[in-house]
């Protein structure tokens, strides 16, 4: 579309002279300004820049996250982003769910043990689109194996196994979990503290609701022990003082120091971390996605 502008003013009476002063100025500074090809050079360059800073940004976020998928066993190819077609997840014998197995894995050094001191199993109805989080105790007693009349805490399955075969504590634990809810477990999840701890912090810290007012003076710190306390209501908490929120268990108020209250705590923050994970300002912000990806790069296993 073209558009013509009349910039002739009838009611303008210009001197002759003027108008032909005026015009031979602008023919003098046109020259001018087309004769300085060292500012043109400049624009282009910078252009230039701009577009290949953007470019290998891109190429970036996509190799990232080749290698993220490719470590997790995905098979992710970027002409599979033009294609439409919609997978499906693998659902149990009813059809009506899916369960996934999430294990918090503690890799403190000064242990040197593997306890799984967080397992929740999430599952989602596909009828009414929720999704159920079922807390096991970490001192829930149970069978080493199907048939064995010998009982261990829940925790110490996946660090026996592991120790008799790298890769295989994860599959004992799921199939223990199995047995003790009579669910199929589809897929799982596990992930270390570390990872934990840092996923939180590249977000800016997840909301959480305190319930209680409690105080721990046996928190695990080191070969010690260290007081940690919270204070009832809305607080906003960075990713260690979330994992010390949702591992303590040792407080003598409120019934803070029981299991079930550990475990509601746990599903508080995976719930505050699953809101802010999905918020515009997550998925939208580079650098986020990129810290999270360096976070979990190592320190998360999935099925």
């Amino acid at each position: 579309m073209t558009i013509d502008i009349d910039l002739k003013d009838t009611n303008l009476d210009i001197p002759k002279e003027s108008r032909v002063k005026i015009k031979k100025e602008k023919r003098e500074k046109l020259p001018n300004s087309r004769t300085n090809p060292n500012k043109s050079k400049r624009k282009k360059i910078i252009i230039l820049i701009v577009v290949v800073l953007v470019l290998l940004g891109l190429g970036f976020l996509v190799y990232k996250g080749y290698i993220f998928s490719h470590d997790f066993g995905f098979r992710f190819r970027p002409e599979d982003l033009l294609v439409r077609e919609e997978k499906s997840l693998k659902k149990d014998p009813t059809g009506k769910f899916t369960n996934v197995l999430l294990v918090g894995l503690d890799t403190r050094e000064n242990t040197g043990l593997l306890n799984t001191d967080t397992i929740i199993m999430a599952s989602y109805n596909y009828e009414t689109n929720n999704i159920t989080l079922l807390s096991i105790p970490r001192d829930f007693h149970v069978e080493v194996e199907e048939g064995v009349s010998w009982y261990v805490r829940i925790n110490s399955i996946y660090n026996a196994a592991e120790q008799e075969e790298e890769g295989a504590g994860i599959i004992a634990l799921q199939d223990t979990v199995e047995r003790v809810t009579g669910q199929e477990i589809q897929y799982y999840a596990m992930v270390d503290f570390k990872a934990f701890v840092e996923i939180i912090d590249t977000i800016g810290g997840v909301d959480v609701n305190v319930e209680n007012s409690f105080t721990d003076y046996l928190y695990p710190l080191g070969d010690g022990y260290q007081t940690i306390s919270f204070e009832a209501g809305p607080q906003t908490m960075d990713g260690e003082t979330a994992l010390i929120y949702s591992r303590s268990r040792h407080s003598l108020q409120n019934n803070e120091g029981s299991d079930f209250a550990r475990a509601k705590r746990q599903q508080k923050i995976i719930i505050a971390l699953k809101d802010k994970l999905l918020s515009s300002e997550s998925l939208t912000n580079p650098k986020t996605l990129l810290g999270i990806l360096s976070s979990i790069d190592g320190n998360i296993r999935v099925s």
